[in-house]
């Protein structure tokens, strides 16, 4: 069946398609056809836009394709030159003509509105969907850090305690406070205070960090301090041993020399994951003091 389609592009591929816009019934008898689209081989060289005459088999597969230009001036040029048609029919037909026109640049129109607002809407939600990912994972990994240090302090699990959050990002500072009931349900947290960093941190307390902030328990009244701080001399004592035998075998040339690079690797590894743990150490037993 012979169609007049154009060469238009696709609201979500972004590929060419054709629009069907009327099809042939008859000789001289066309109608309009419903929104419909049939894909395009992408290799064939068409201009958005575009007028076609396209002859469709039974399961709409393209059989043949020709540019309408000619067709539809050729057709123009056959009524117009037609002297059995009465002036008026010919007025009738060229207003029916103007108002197809009018129809087809109306829906033109609106399918470039409705492609414009679709690339909008789905910019919107990548946004939207990068926002909520970057909460969420700000979210569970401040929680996940709080469970850490309870457990850390051999905090009991039904005991609540007081958590500071020091961040000078005002934007952290704000997911961090709208998410705030749902970190002192699912950490324990009694008490949650979001502060801008510019504060000294208090005195006998666990810290650690999530990126650029800084999570503190304070652990006065709730833990045996001296207890906690011999535990954290003994795991000190022990990292500093780790630290020097890693540094000795690295600084032997015979180690490094002879044993396989990967073995080398791991143990550079190990003395930098080790002078972490003895930093983070430290610094713990600093607040404890």
């Amino acid at each position: 069946m012979l169609h007049l389609a154009q060469v238009a592009k696709h609201d979500t591929s972004g590929k060419l398609v054709l629009q069907l816009l009327a099809s042939q019934k008859s000789e001289f008898q066309w109608v309009f056809c419903e929104e419909e689209y049939i894909p395009l081989n992408q290799e064939i060289d068409l201009n958005e836009g575009l007028l076609i005459l396209v002859e469709l088999g039974a399961n709409h597969q393209i059989i043949k394709l020709t540019e309408a230009k000619d067709w539809i001036l050729d057709l123009i040029g056959q009524e117009l030159t037609n002297d059995r048609l009465h002036p008026d029919l010919i007025a009738e037909e060229q207003s029916r003509m103007e108002e197809w026109r009018r129809d087809l640049t109306a829906r033109s129109q609106d399918l470039t509105r409705e492609r414009l607002e679709i690339e909008a809407r789905r910019e919107q939600l990548q946004k939207l969907e990068e926002i909520i990912q970057n909460n969420f994972s700000l979210l569970f990994e401040t929680i996940y850090t709080i469970r850490n240090l309870r457990a850390e302090a051999e905090i009991k699990p039904g005991v609540k305690v007081s958590v500071i959050l020091q961040t000078e990002n005002q934007q952290q500072q704000t997911i961090l406070a709208s998410t705030k009931s749902c970190i002192e349900e699912l950490a324990k947290v009694e008490k949650l205070t979001i502060t801008d960093g510019q504060a000294e941190p208090p005195r006998q307390a666990i810290a650690d960090l999530v990126g650029t902030i800084q999570v503190l328990i304070p652990l006065a009244g709730i833990v045996e301090i001296e207890a906690l701080k011999s535990k954290l001399e003994k795991r000190l004592a022990n990292i500093k041993a780790e630290v020097k035998s890693l540094t000795a075998s690295l600084n032997n040339a015979g180690f490094v020399n002879k044993a396989p690079a990967d073995v080398v690797q791991n143990t550079q590894d190990a003395l930098q994951e080790a002078q972490t743990q003895l930093e983070i150490l430290q610094k713990r037993l600093e607040l404890l003091s």
